[in-house]
């Protein structure tokens, strides 16, 4: 048996001419691919073969950026409930001041013998129209007597 050592300068065409020749055959598929469409089931198949290696490759980021939206949340919701948590400290100080306002009024009628108000019903309308001559005081707004607004009513600016 004769056992040679591989040769250490590898016979064949130089590097530059197989560069220039496979530079060559890909322009050429590109063109004839782009012209005719062969490859084009070639590439469906490659890439449905490749499409578990894709979602196996990009698993590790997704799951990542899951993790950090999650946490992101988790910050974002507890400081919106210590803000809602402090309204609603504000909240109920004001309600309870208003009833310690209610009851003082309450009690003050009562002293005075005084009628509670009735409240009365109003309606928001706009300003359709206002008259050239500024004594006249009449202005044309967008409520009418299906809205419950009968004219001569007291109008506040």
């Amino acid at each position: 048996m004769d056992y040679q050592p591989p040769p250490f300068f590898s016979r064949g065409p130089a590097p530059l001419a197989r560069l220039g020749f496979f530079l060559c055959l890909a322009v050429l598929l590109m063109v004839l691919d782009a012209r005719f469409r062969y490859a084009e089931s070639l590439r469906q198949v490659i890439a449905l073969l490749a499409y578990p290696l894709q979602r196996v490759a990009l698993a590790p980021g997704e799951l990542f950026g899951a993790a950090a939206g999650f946490f992101t949340t988790q910050v974002s919701l507890k400081q919106e409930n210590e803000q809602l948590k402090a309204k609603q400290l504000q909240a109920a100080n004001e309600l309870l001041t208003v009833q310690a306002l209610r009851s003082e009024n309450a009690q003050l009628r009562r002293l005075l013998e005084a009628r509670e108000r009735v409240p009365r019903e109003s309606t928001l309308a706009e300003i359709l129209y206002q008259g050239r001559d500024p004594f006249s005081r009449k202005v044309i707004i967008d409520k009418g007597r299906q809205q419950g607004i009968q004219p001569g009513q007291a109008v506040i600016d």
